[in-house]
């Protein structure tokens, strides 16, 4: 019976999602009628009603019967949809990425569109103006320029007060905490990657990092949190900062020419850099190599996030990962436990370790 009751509510809630089966009344068959419609017992169907009940898409009248809630009616839930905003549609991680979360959704029977905002807050208001109009039943989302207040936020209130579900991954607007977003901790990540630098024997460590996103932000507070925990002075000339671009397929994520200044002045004075990325410290390797510096030998690389850049780079990059978790499955699974509101059981990612070929230890060190 346990496996049974959950059929009949999946049955049940599939026709009231679509309507088509309750046009003009709104009304529920009564329970004599499920219990024919589907040979179950009268126990199985209440059990089936208080699972729908309990996701408000059913409502009971005293004396009249079961009918469709003011919720189920509203157009987030009338739709089958979910919308994912990406800031780089176009980015050579993005297939793979997609693949896994159109399977989680698929399996729960929705289907998706993708949406590039290109990182710019004009684009995501064009987005999420456009999906007011037919509300999606849930978001899966990468913030646009996280390191900035967003203009935006009123249209993501608007959508969860129209009943879509939303949830960030690898970014998202600490402005908006009604949202979840899972990502690791930026600030633990930036200090373990540094930490790992100085126990190896580097004193003068430099930084590449994205200014308009809030991980670079975090990632760069860790750095130079773990130089002046270990007694090491931070050079603000030693960090370079870039703002994110458009970017179309394997784009270098950063203008090279406005990175040799600093690679002048950095070579002579640092032994490692602590990169944004993986894919900015396969750019950065690329741009070294160019210049005959050896990697690691004249200079170690670190990254982050154990992309598949961190493979295909020139030598592979040491970085750090959140081992199993991809935060996009994850947060697939907790969109769909906030659509069917069931507790979401996705733990937070951590940061780990991956000790490849980037790195060389410095005689004397820690």
């Amino acid at each position: 019976m346990g496996i049974k009751y959950k059929e009949v509510a999946d049955q049940l809630r599939h026709e009231i999602l679509d309507q088509n089966m309750y046009a003009g009344t709104k009304k529920l068959p009564t329970e004599q009628e499920l219990m024919e419609r589907y040979h179950v017992s009268r126990q199985t169907v209440r059990q089936a009603l208080s699972i729908l009940l309990s996701e408000d898409l059913i409502e009971k009248r005293q004396g009249s019967g079961t009918y469709l809630s003011d919720q189920a009616l509203s157009p987030a839930h009338t739709s089958g949809s979910i919308a994912i905003l990406t800031p780089f549609a176009g980015d050579a991680t993005f297939p793979a990425m997609l693949w896994d979360i159109q399977t989680v959704l698929s399996g729960a029977g929705l289907q998706s569109q993708v949406f590039s905002t290109e990182n710019r807050f004009d684009r995501e208001r064009d987005i999420l103006q456009s999906l007011q109009k037919q509300p999606p039943r849930g978001i899966l989302a990468v913030g646009s320029r996280t390191a900035f207040p967003n203009p935006n936020l009123d249209l993501y209130r608007r959508l969860l007060a129209s009943g879509t579900s939303i949830i960030f991954f690898g970014n998202g607007y600490p402005d908006l905490p009604e949202v979840p977003c899972f990502a690791p901790d930026e600030f633990s990540g930036g200090y373990l990657i540094s930490s790992y630098l100085i126990r190896r024997g580097h004193g003068k460590i430099a930084g590449l990092f994205r200014r308009d996103d809030r991980a670079g932000l975090l990632r760069w507070h860790g750095y130079s949190c773990a130089l002046r925990d270990h007694e090491l002075a931070l050079h603000d000339r030693h960090v370079f900062w870039y703002d994110s671009a458009e970017k179309a397929g394997l784009a270098d994520p950063f203008d090279s020419a406005a990175l040799v200044p600093f690679l002048d002045e950095i070579l002579p004075d640092c032994t490692a850099v602590v990169c944004q990325d993986d894919e900015a410290a396969y750019f950065l390797i690329r741009e070294l190599q160019r210049r005959g510096v050896r990697i690691p030998s004249d200079l170690s690389v670190t990254g982050f996030g154990n992309s598949y850049f961190s493979e295909i780079a020139p030598v592979r990059i040491t970085t750090l990962s959140t081992g199993g978790t991809k935060l996009w499955i994850s947060a697939a699974r907790a969109l769909l436990a906030s659509i069917s509101k069931t507790a979401a059981d996705e733990p937070q990612p951590v940061w780990q370790l991956l000790e490849k070929d980037s790195v060389l230890s410095i005689p004397g060190s820690r």
